[in-house]
């Protein structure tokens, strides 16, 4: 299974997943990113580029044909809008040979040094960031990382809705508008069948407890997962953003949502993070913000690591977390860009950070 030649190639069915009784596994819709759908959002002529206003030179003729386009057009992109309505709040599923050529590819005795040795240190942990598609999955597998990290939404997107949430199903997607990636079940089963160690960044608090009850159905050793979770206000985390996010989103975890995980999963890593943005050069964390990050971990207890902004973090703030969990590193691109990854990873350990270095260029 190669990209470019593989496998994973797309489709857009209707969705044949009912939110009854749970049945079966399955992976969900496959389209992905990197593959241009038949009809879709991005895709439909209308939302894409509006036709030219024809000049005066053009004529009547000239007119009525744009008038005549643009009422071909405007249908075109209604019926595009509406074909992604199903696809956001009914997640489509895989078709069968998909799903067996992701197994095949987790499966691999090339790729059994991968597998992820309970009890390991962090520190050794090589992170596939933002794993969440089908093709995604195939092109982290087939690359020397031993930790695949997902992100989490509630099917829909927005904020859990009492009496709804078991017809609502965890998804695997970034960011809100996406529709392309996997079922959380699907994701968990092809994780589990690599044996590589699994995080879970969970962008919406309202995935708790589908999250606690997917990950329940599995048989991963608890020392192989990771639950990502913001749960404090960081630098340059937006206080309007952050309760517009919680009203509509369910945004930030809360101390009783990362009690439950760890009630759940007494063995797994917290990772509790904070919610952060672009800084000017030289801020960093606060004592005020580390010190809300250490009562969570003294409150929740177990294994914790704290998962910290490249470019906030400083000597002093490393020694203030470390007596109270692991320190790991990561980065946006966008706002830290390394110029020598090894390099900025001896920095970061010369500093004392002991956990995951998740960089990325």
């Amino acid at each position: 299974m190669r990209v470019g030649t593989s496998t994973l190639e797309p489709w857009w069915p209707g969705s044949t997943r009912s939110h009854s009784a749970p049945g079966p596994s399955k992976v969900p819709a496959e389209h992905t990113a990197e593959l241009t759908p038949p009809v879709a959002l991005a895709s439909t002529p209308a939302l894409r580029r509006s036709p030219a206003a024809p000049s005066a030179r053009q004529g009547p003729h000239a007119h009525a044909a744009a008038l005549a386009v643009s009422a071909v057009m405007l249908p075109r992109a209604v019926l595009g809008v509406l074909s992604a309505i199903p696809r956001f709040f009914v997640h489509p599923t895989m078709r069968p040979d998909t799903t067996r050529a992701l197994m095949q590819e987790a499966t691999d005795p090339a790729h059994a040094h991968l597998s992820w040795p309970v009890g390991a240190p962090l520190r050794d942990a090589h992170n596939a960031h933002r794993v969440n598609t089908p093709l995604e999955m195939e092109q982290a597998l087939r690359r020397e990382y031993n930790f695949l990290e997902g992100d989490i939404r509630l099917e829909g997107g927005l904020r859990g809705i009492p009496g709804l949430g078991r017809f609502r199903e965890p998804i695997m997607a970034h960011d809100l508008p996406r529709t392309d990636g996997m079922t959380l079940r699907e994701w968990l089963r092809i994780g589990e069948a690599s044996g590589r160690g699994l995080k879970l960044d969970v962008k919406q608090a309202a995935t708790v407890s589908g999250i606690i009850r997917e990950v329940g159905r599995h048989n991963i050793p608890q020392e192989r997962i990771i639950f990502n979770a913001d749960v404090v206000r960081g630098p340059g985390g937006s206080r309007f953003l952050i309760h517009l996010e919680n009203l509509l989103q369910d945004r930030s975890c809360s101390l009783d949502d990362v009690k439950a995980l760890r009630a759940a999963f007494p063995r797994a890593t917290i990772a509790l993070g904070t919610t952060s943005g672009k800084q000017p050069a030289g801020t960093c964390y606060t004592d005020d913000q580390l010190l809300q990050l250490i009562e969570f971990a003294t409150q929740i207890g177990g294994p914790v690591i704290f998962p910290l902004r490249a470019e906030l973090v400083t000597p002093a703030v490393v020694r203030m977390l470390k007596p109270h969990g692991g320190v790991a590193i990561w980065n946006n691109p966008k706002t830290y860009k390394p110029r020598d990854i090894d390099a900025d990873i001896q920095r970061f350990r010369q500093m004392g950070v002991d956990s995951m270095i998740d960089l990325r260029q």
